[in-house]
């Protein structure tokens, strides 16, 4: 019984030993996501959007209101691409990773066309993202300021 506890604990600790090459490849793949997103929204790639949203997303609105699932994340970014031609550039300032969990914050400066008007918008982004079984990292939680309009 005793040797058996020892190799448990062994085990753990390799599990938890990861290489530095290993850990900087999953904040690359993990800060990846905001890269596509940010592609994917300047193209009104929706489809493409919605596959990097775990199926219990939340988003969170600069309005403050909470948006809640991947349909219901699908069916506002619909509305909002529908209406709207956005170009959006992220700005990272922190990544990262703790074992399945791993945050994105930066900045952000988006143009906005809607009915031939321009808006120009700039704020703060939050992305919280988890690893999934499948190894994916996926967006689990995402908030939004908005300070209104150029620098």
């Amino acid at each position: 019984m005793h040797r058996f506890a020892i190799l448990i604990l062994l085990a753990a600790c390799t599990v938890a030993l990861e290489k530095p090459e290993d850990i900087a490849r999953e904040i690359r793949r993990a800060g990846s996501v905001r890269d596509r997103w940010a592609t994917d929204w300047n193209s009104k790639r929706l489809d493409d959007i919605m596959t990097l949203y775990s199926d219990d997303a939340v988003f969170l609105r600069p309005s403050a209101e909470r948006t809640a699932g991947r349909q219901a994340i699908r069916s506002l970014f619909a509305k909002t691409l529908a209406a709207n031609t956005p170009h959006i550039v992220m700005h990272p300032i922190t990544l990262e990773r703790s074992s399945n969990l791993a945050y994105d914050s930066g900045t952000y400066e988006e143009t906005v066309v809607t009915n031939g008007a321009t808006r120009a918008m700039r704020g703060d982004y939050l992305i919280i993202l988890k690893r999934e079984s499948d190894g994916e990292w996926r967006i689990a939680q995402q908030a939004w300021t908005d300070v209104g309009g150029e620098k």
